[in-house]
């Protein structure tokens, strides 16, 4: 231990002489720091390995139904077509990216994971394993079919994606680096749960008697709402904040749905039940959603010759 000065009376000729005592010193609050975002570090990677752990045993039918057999047994009017899904693979590749990202922080990246939220004063990696977690815990309970449980999990995972986009959106990440590797994961992640939550209502609703005559949960009007909506939060964090993951993801998913709509697969959707208000919609939507990604690209490639004025404060809690 490093010893600390302390003040004894002396027994020589002087008053007084300093002697040092066996006491530790405390750690200083920069070592502490560091021995917690060790921790952190160490917490954000295992919760992503938990988290492709459960989905992978979810895909292989280990809780039973697997989420494809989910979607085809309730079919809901805001569903995209099964090629949609892909998109976990890019969501799955970026998060991974966002793991190595926080584990090898320098003192800039750092600087941008040391913001607490707000409104819960959770630290950026603490509500990272906790997304990690929701998105793990969620599967199980949707494939058991406890539909309005999914939706309470999925309710708490999309609160705390946009918690940590408030964190780490391109505002906040000016970098190309930190943007790809921070904002990126999370921007993809969110912009499809958006999606995920809306089926995740309809799904329960449905099977509290919302459905047609088709045994399709929801309405047409209602998915055509829904598409408006995700166009809606695209099109302004693409022109507010130069985001360009968040509008791709959305004019992909609303692709899926337009597909669903206007491909016809019995096996996963009631012919019968495909709605051209949809497909007009959904495909209108997806354009728009594409055309504000290329505005956002434009965005972030002139903020990129800019200096950087620092993170908006209300953007970065």
């Amino acid at each position: 231990p490093r010893l600390s000065p302390a003040i004894s009376r002396c027994e020589g000729p002087s008053c007084y002489r300093p002697r040092y005592s066996e006491h530790p010193r405390p750690a200083r609050r920069g070592e502490m720091l560091g021995s917690d975002e060790s921790g952190a570090k160490w917490a954000v990677a295992i919760a992503y390995f938990v988290m492709l752990g459960l989905n992978a045993a979810g895909a292989a039918g280990l809780f039973g139904l697997n989420i494809g057999t989910v979607s085809r047994m309730y079919p809901t009017y805001v569903t995209p077509d099964g090629l949609t899904f892909a998109i976990w693979g890019v969501i799955y590749v970026l998060l991974f990216l966002l793991v190595l990202a926080q584990a090898t922080a320098d003192r800039n990246t750092e600087q941008i994971l040391s913001r607490a939220c707000a409104f819960s004063g959770l630290s950026t990696r603490t509500r990272i394993v906790l997304a990690f977690l929701l998105n793990g815990v969620w599967l199980p309970f949707y494939i058991g079919l406890y539909f309005w449980v999914a939706f309470i999990i999925i309710d708490l995972y999309l609160l705390t994606l946009v918690s940590l986009y408030l964190s780490l959106n391109p505002v906040a990440t000016p970098t190309f680096w930190s943007w790809l590797s921070l904002s990126a994961p999370i921007a993809t992640n969110a912009s499809w749960i958006v999606g995920a939550w809306c089926a995740n209502l309809f799904t329960a609703a449905g099977e509290s008697g919302w459905k047609d005559f088709y045994g399709v949960a929801g309405t047409p009007e209602a998915a055509t709402v829904v598409t408006l909506i995700v166009m809606a939060i695209a099109t302004f964090v693409a022109f507010a904040l130069g985001d360009i993951a968040w509008p791709t993801v959305a004019a992909w998913a609303l692709a899926g749905l337009y597909r669903m709509q206007t491909v016809p697969n019995p096996a996963i959707f009631p012919e019968e039940a495909m709605s051209p208000l949809i497909a007009t919609a959904a495909r209108a939507t997806a354009i728009m959603c594409g055309v504000a990604a290329a505005g956002a690209i434009i965005i972030f490639a002139t903020k990129a010759q800019q200096p950087d004025p620092g993170a908006h404060t209300l953007l970065a809690p």
